[in-house]
């Protein structure tokens, strides 16, 4: 069981040739994944451990955060990280619209 004092993480890898758009939901913010890159979406909330739901799709994945309700969501206990660095929603958004990418 993971203790309220450490966050929750998942990865998500693209081990694709193509890129793939990772949707963090349930406010979906999109980060565009190039072939073989990997992210991790950490969730910090202390009440109530959180699951997750991933959904997947021809070029994109649904990280679904359950058990989180919306407004701790919206004060900011998502975080998403490559390689040890912050990200911020939209990353590389420009090159998935370049490669004809929705979003």
């Amino acid at each position: 069981m993971l203790r309220s004092d450490q966050p929750a993480r998942i990865g998500v890898s693209n081990n694709t040739d193509r890129l793939r758009i990772v949707w963090v939901e349930p406010i979906p913010e999109d980060y565009t994944l190039l072939a073989g890159e990997s992210l991790e979406v950490v969730v910090h909330d202390r009440s109530e451990p959180p699951w997750f739901h991933v959904v997947e799709w021809e070029y994109s994945s649904q990280v679904y955060i359950e058990g989180v309700n919306l407004e701790r969501f919206l004060e900011g206990i998502v975080s998403v990280f490559q390689n040890g660095k912050r990200l911020e929603p939209g990353h590389q958004r420009n090159k998935g619209l370049e490669a004809g990418l929705r979003y």
